[in-house]
Order: C-alpha cells, then structure tokens, then sequence
C-alpha cells in the first residue's frame, strides 16, 4: 500500500501539473506545428529534410538551400509560453537545457501518467487501457449512491467486449483530461482528430518533428511496462 500509494501519488503531481499549464502547453504546440509547417516541412518530418527546416535550429534551410525561418532556440520558446519550469521539472536534460524533442517526450510522459493512472483506479490490463477513446469516461447516475464514474474499453478477457464497463474513482476525470488534450494536440496537427470518430486517447508521437512512420500505416502504439516508463521518464 505505501509504494502504490507513492505512485499514485506522483502521478496525481504530475497530471495536476500539466493541467495546471494546459492552455499554455495546447498554445505553445500550435505555435510550434505553425512554425514547422511555414518552414515546409511535410513529408520529411523527423529525417534529414526536415531537420533542416526545424525553426529552432540556427542552421535551418528551404527546399532549395535558401535559409529556412528561424525563430531562435526552442528553450525561448518554452519560456515565452511560460512552459520552460514545467518541461526541465519533468523531462530536462541533465543540465536543464531542453529542445523541441523534450516537448515531444513530455506528452509522451503525460500519456502514460495518464495511462498509469487509469490502470491505478479501475485494475485494467494494459491492453485494456490502451482502447480507450475520447468518451471512456461515464457517469451513471444512481438512486442511492449518486454519480457513479465508469470507464468505457475493449476487454481481453475471455469474453470479448467492445464496450466493457469499469468501475472507478472519480479522481480519474483528470487523467481522462490531460489525455484528451495530448491526444488532441497530436492527431490534429496531422488532421486526423474527429470527435465524431471519438479517437483513441494513446496514441504515437505524430508532431511535425517527430517520426511518425508507424503511425502513418495505421498501427497502434506499443506499451512499455512499468519499468521502462520508469527508465525512460526518471523524473
């Protein structure tokens, strides 16, 4: 109980913090989306053609050599959307410098925060968690006990369901929001969020400046387990 509920715990700082932030986050990755795309980066997005026209870097360049807009280090950035102090608190270099890939492995951080948490409070699997989509989150009203929260997924158990029902503990509502906003952020800066189509909340890293390839055939993300989280987000 006391390591879950350090856990817990952590993950709750962690959510609270983006939420806390979230227009400020939502604002610099439009921002950001904007600035890769007037610089012409399409296709090319995470190989050596794009790198060439990242805004952040001072030796960024067109299609045809001509210099490529550059609007200084990322770092400026991230601090004129007042997001710096949340980026180096959670995903900063060892020695708190930050770029435009630190961004992209923070809301990878908050999908799994996000992810963590619902598991915390509805004891999920993995593969469960992972189907949730926009509108998992449902309150059932009850004669007796009230609002009642209830997370909507696929189940892999035995008797496969696509709309299997979890009972869970209202704090999840959060967690449901910080992966709502990320999933937003990142499916539309492709064009491929539709709240009719209620998308899935995990979802690759698909920014201008990532690699996005996978993505792009379809295919869902894989999930790390607890361990490597760890490793990979040791903050």
């Amino acid at each position: 109980p006391r390591i879950w509920t350090y856990v817990v715990m952590r993950l709750k700082e962690c959510l609270d913090d983006y939420l806390a932030h979230q227009q400020q986050i939502e604002a610099c990755f439009a921002f950001c989306v904007d600035a890769y795309v007037k610089n012409g980066v399409k296709k090319d997005r995470g190989g050596k053609a794009g790198r060439h026209r990242n805004p952040f870097n001072k030796t960024s360049s067109g299609k045809t050599g001509k210099r490529a807009a550059y609007l200084g280090p990322f770092a400026d950035t991230a601090s004129r959307f007042g997001i710096r102090g949340v980026l180096e608190r959670w995903v900063g270099g060892p020695e708190g410098g930050i770029d435009i890939r630190q961004f992209t492995t923070y809301l990878s951080l908050i999908q799994y925060a996000g992810l963590a948490d619902v598991l915390s409070f509805t004891l999920m699997r993995i593969e469960e968690g992972v189907s949730i989509r926009k509108n998992c989150l449902v309150w059932h009203g009850d004669a007796v006990y009230g609002r009642i929260p209830l997370i909507r997924a696929e189940t892999t158990k035995t008797d496969p369901d696509e709309n299997a029902l979890w009972i869970t503990s209202p704090s999840v509502e959060a967690a449901i929001r910080a992966l709502n906003s990320v999933a937003k952020m990142r499916l539309s800066s492709v064009g491929q969020w539709r709240d009719a189509d209620n998308p899935h909340l995990i979802n690759h890293a698909v920014e201008p400046w990532g690699k996005p390839k996978k993505a792009e055939l379809g295919l869902r993300p894989g999930i790390r387990n607890f361990g490597e989280v760890v490793t990979t987000f040791p903050k």
